[in-house]
């Protein structure tokens, strides 16, 4: 199956895209972000490890952390959701992944079977060992791996993921499945690294009035602070994408405005299925634009807030078509 990887500033309609995709009877999914392949300590940083900065402990330290994100993630639970929101209320983070609960979407049994295919596809090998940074209150092991060729290397990491949503596809009773849709936002900022992991992949950036997503990150236990400090975040991530971009064939990657999606809808899908060379489908009934909230930040920002969002946003609102 060839992957379908939607980026954005977050807050910028990503779940929203990926709900009608999944409805595609030709698409799968899961019903939350991966997170896994671009994230710290993830897929990305697991092949640089094996890669380009290989060394002993390097790759042994990339290799334990990617593994036990991994084992946090198939370990959750609606329980340990729930615990770790508790956790969040009293102002301490909880373990990472813990409240994903992967296995429920891939099968816990397979996910762990797939794990374990991937320490033998990748020839790795454990002492009794330990180093001066390893990390804390892990047992004592030292995983062990020779650097691998870069080519190897992705064939091993993207053969990984597209059996885990080959497994999906057969879970949902979508045999004919031919894509699965990602929706993690930080996709945006390392489509230039997923298209040599996944060389048939294609690439959405969806994207929204920039002022609306600063209102919006204010309602986000991840995106709250002052108003300069959130829109230097949200500039930073659109300027770095207009230096991605530059790198990209135009062929590969489509943007999308979320608002224009609310008002011709089959019109902008068209065009979305047409880049993907999918037969048009979905359940289009699932946009529901009074939850975007288009306009947000007149009613939500004070009046020197609104200026702040203006003068720094200026030159993004020209390129994107916002007055």
């Amino acid at each position: 199956m060839k992957p379908i990887f939607i980026g954005g500033t977050g807050s910028s309609g990503t779940t929203i895209l990926r709900r009608i995709l999944a409805s595609h009877p030709l698409i799968v999914s899961i019903p939350l972000e991966l997170r896994i392949i671009v994230d710290p300590d993830g897929t990305l940083d697991l092949i640089n490890a094996i890669t380009d900065f290989w060394s002993p402990y390097t790759f042994d330290k990339a290799f334990y952390r990617f593994k036990r994100l991994l084992e946090l993630g198939n370990s959750g639970s609606y329980f340990k959701k729930g615990f770790a929101e508790v956790l969040r209320r009293l102002g301490i983070c909880p373990p990472p992944y813990s409240s994903l609960a992967w296995g429920r979407w891939f099968g816990k049994n397979y996910l762990k079977e797939r794990i374990k295919k991937l320490e033998n596809a990748l020839r790795i090998e454990t002492t009794n060992s330990i180093w001066i940074g390893s990390e804390p209150w892990r047992k004592v092991k030292m995983y062990h791996v020779a650097p691998f060729p870069k080519k190897e290397a992705y064939k091993i990491m993207s053969d990984f993921f597209r059996d885990l949503y080959k497994k999906r596809g057969e879970i949902e009773n979508k045999h004919e499945a031919t894509h699965w849709v990602e929706d993690t936002p930080e996709n945006l900022l390392r489509f230039k690294e997923l298209k040599e992991l996944f060389p048939d992949a294609k690439f959405i950036h969806i994207y929204r009035d920039p002022r609306d997503v600063v209102a919006s990150y204010r309602r986000q236990r991840w995106g709250r602070g002052s108003i300069e400090v959130i829109t230097k975040r949200v500039k930073s991530i659109l300027s770095k994408w207009l230096e991605i971009k530059k790198e990209l064939p135009e062929d590969i990657y489509l943007e999308v405005c979320i608002e224009r999606l609310g008002t011709s809808p089959e019109k902008e899908f068209e065009r979305i299925f047409n880049f993907l060379r999918i037969p048009a489908g979905g359940d289009i009934s699932l946009l529901n634009i009074s939850k975007i909230h288009v306009g947000r930040w007149k009613s939500e920002l004070s009046s020197k807030e609104k200026s702040v969002v203006i003068h720094s946003f200026k030159s993004l609102l020209e390129i994107y078509g916002y007055k």
